[in-house]
This record gives C-alpha cells, sequence and structure tokens, in this order.
C-alpha cells in the first residue's frame, strides 16, 4: 500500500528531475529485489510468507458466499456466523481482505455501500485538483493507500478496531474536512483573527 502512494505521488511530482531520480532509484531496488539473492530471501520471507494461506482463505471465502441464499448474497449471514465457521473451519476469525469480509458479512448491499463511499471520496478529492493541486494528489494518494491495505487486510473503513478507526480518519474522515476548508476559501485562515 505504501508503495502504491509513493508511486502515484511520484508521478504526479511537477518536478522532473527529482521525479526521474526516484523512478530511478525505485528500478534500481527493483532490479535487486530479483537479482541479489540476499535481498530477494530477506523480501520473500517479509512479504511473500503467508500469501498461501491468504489463497485457501480467499478461496473459502468465496465458496461460503456462493453457498449462501439469495437474501444472504444480498444482506449477509452477520459476523457471529462468519467468524465461527471461519474459527471452526480454517482456524482463522476473518478473511484478510476487507472487501470479502464485508461481502460475507453485510453481502453484496454491505460490499456496493463500502465500494461507494470508496468513490464518492474519490470524486470529491479529484475535483479538488482545480483548486488545490497538492492537496488533491495527497488525498487521492492517501485513499488508494487506503483501498490497497483493504485488499490483504481486515482493516475496514468505519469499523470499531484502533487500527480501522485511524484508516478512516487519515483516508475519509481528516480530507473531508480540508476539502471543505480549501472550497470555501478559509483554509489556513486564523481562527478568530489570530
Amino acid at each position: 500500500s505504501t508503495v502504491v502512494f509513493f508511486l502515484i505521488y511520484v508521478f504526479f511530482l511537477k518536478k522532473k528531475k527529482l521525479k526521474f531520480l526516484i523512478l530511478m532509484a525505485a528500478l534500481v531496488f527493483l532490479f535487486l529485489c530479483f537479482t541479489w539473492p540476499p535481498l530477494n530471501s530477506l523480501l520473500e520471507n517479509l512479504f511473500a510468507k503467508g500469501s498461501a494461506g491468504r489463497d485457501s482463505l480467499y478461496a473459502y471465502a468465496l465458496e461460503f458466499y456462493a453457498d449462501y441464499s439469495p437474501i444472504e448474497m444480498l444482506f449477509g449471514s452477520g459476523i457471529e456466523r462468519v467468524r465461527s465457521d471461519f474459527e471452526t473451519a480454517l482456524d482463522h476469525g476473518s478473511v484478510h481482505c476487507a472487501y470479502l469480509q464485508i461481502l460475507l458479512y453485510f453481502g453484496a448491499i454491505g460490499l456496493i455501500w463500502l465500494l461507494s463511499c470508496l468513490v464518492v471520496a474519490f470524486i470529491l478529492y479529484y475535483k479538488l485538483r482545480k483548486i488545490n493541486p497538492q492537496w488533491a494528489r495527497n488525498f487521492v494518494c492517501l485513499l488508494l493507500w487506503c483501498s490497497c491495505i483493504m485488499l490483504t487486510n481486515t482493516t475496514v473503513i468505519f469499523t470499531s478496531p484502533i487500527d480501522c478507526y485511524f484508516l478512516t480518519m487519515f483516508a475519509l474522515i481528516v480530507p473531508k474536512y480540508v476539502c471543505n476548508s480549501i472550497q470555501s476559501g478559509n483554509f489556513g485562515e486564523p481562527v478568530n483573527g489570530n
């Protein structure tokens, strides 16, 4: 997620020399990742270690959803049923993919609601580029970072765990208030004349 954030951020940089240097450094690093065995081994241990388990979780989640009744496909089967079934069958309480988790808990309606929140935020942030391109770029990058995190993690916006709270605050709530302030023309203005 962080790599996606920085790649998009660098892509929109205006300083061509800086952009070129950062992209060249990234390409050298990528080359070293594949050709230098110590770095390759380190990265494999850090990032690929649990991927096979996630594949089976994703497959089980899709099979679980396919067995739903039409009403459950629309509205889900609830948190308790999904968690208990996953813990019994796989020794995991979650899918490690927020989108699949929401689909199982709250059905297609819940997933559509989640995706709609992300799309509406993206449109708001993208429109901001006409007024303040720097903040627009920051917020689009944060939103894409948030969306990528939810692909391999059960950190879900608008839910109660602390990591979810911070994800929601950084990707949606604070940017929304800043966008409103920028659009009203008082962003960065002193409060009460101070």
